[in-house]
């Protein structure tokens, strides 16, 4: 997948699913820096915020891209409201996030879980698949078979020979 700065930046200010001031830690760094964050989809951008802790930049200052990644409470006696993020193949290099309470976290990590691509994915499976036994057949089915293969308009190769055998009738009624 290829973005470039323009399309990030026009994407970060639309409006967001969640989105609020948090502290944050990467692996790489030994203090925690407040930030706001906009959660777009399965995109995590944050930005920098002036001393009213309004954005500060026309561009997010980073982004994480939301995918085959684990979120969950991480709390500590320090920092009894906190959530962390890592990513799969390098579990134990997480960033943490502070938050001002336990719904706040809950409520972060509810949406960061949501946002995979992944998720969505199986959510749509199951739902499929529960539609499928309720009613008999696959919703999706239609959507991805032309109209012209659907049982009710199929017609075989003998249907189309015999009807081409009828004199007199209009093409349009073949």
């Amino acid at each position: 997948m290829k973005f470039n700065d323009k399309d990030l930046a026009e994407v970060a200010f639309k409006p967001a699913d969640k989105e609020g001031r948090l502290s944050y830690k990467p692996p790489s760094h030994n203090s925690y820096r407040e930030r706001w964050f906009k959660l777009k989809g399965n995109l995590l951008f944050y930005f920098r915020t002036n001393e009213f802790g309004a954005i500060a930049d026309t561009e997010p200052a980073g982004l994480y891209i939301l995918e085959r990644c684990v979120a969950k409470l991480h709390s500590t006696k320090e920092s009894p409201y906190q959530f962390s993020i890592a990513f799969e193949g390098d579990l134990s290099n997480k960033t943490l996030f502070k938050c001002n309470s336990a719904v706040q976290c809950q409520n972060w990590i509810g949406s960061i879980k949501k946002s995979s691509y992944e998720q969505m994915q199986g959510e749509l499976s199951m739902l499929r698949k529960k539609i499928e036994c309720l009613s008999g057949l696959d919703p999706l089915r239609s959507i991805y078979e032309p109209a012209s293969t659907s049982s009710h308009n199929k017609v075989t190769s003998q249907d189309a020979i015999s009807k081409e055998k009828r004199p007199g009738l209009p093409r349009f009624y073949m």
